[in-house]
């Protein structure tokens, strides 16, 4: 493949991820409309779930983001019964934040919602583009995180 083509598919999938995102999104965004729970807030669980108990700092950091405003994700969550604050044994003035058992119960309702609501849409995608598809933005994933470290 020529260097220009692959540029030109490189330059439509920057065009594309944006609008994918968007639309993901949205879809999340009313699936959770009931829940009063917002995309981001949902991400943060999910990271809560793969990481385990972390500091707001900690998990700041693993999005990269700003740490007051997952203070507010963490804070708004709390306040919904979502996730558990619990005193740092190493640092006094931080919390350890984790998912609370109401928490881990809506990641699998919504979960559960998700898969009926994405089984129209996924039928048209073969197991093997979704795939291939996976680990193409996973390796662009890394190459770009490659590039800006």
């Amino acid at each position: 493949m020529s260097r220009q083509t692959k540029q030109g598919q490189f330059a439509e999938i920057v065009r594309l991820v944006p609008k994918l995102y968007f639309k993901l999104n949205a879809l999340t965004s009313e699936m959770l409309k009931q829940s009063g729970v917002s995309p981001g807030q949902r991400a943060l669980m999910e990271d809560l779930e793969v990481l385990g108990p972390q500091t707001v700092g900690a998990l700041a950091r693993a999005r990269p983001v700003a740490k007051q405003y997952v203070q507010k994700l963490v804070s708004d969550l709390s306040a919904l019964g979502l996730v558990r604050l619990r005193a740092n044994p190493e640092d006094r003035r931080s919390k350890i934040v984790s998912l609370s058992k109401r928490g881990d119960k809506a990641l699998a309702e919504w979960r559960q919602s998700e898969r009926q609501l994405s089984e129209g849409f996924l039928a048209q995608i073969s197991a093997r583009d979704a795939a291939v598809t996976r680990a193409l933005l996973g390796k662009l994933h890394a190459a770009l995180k490659e590039a800006l470290d």
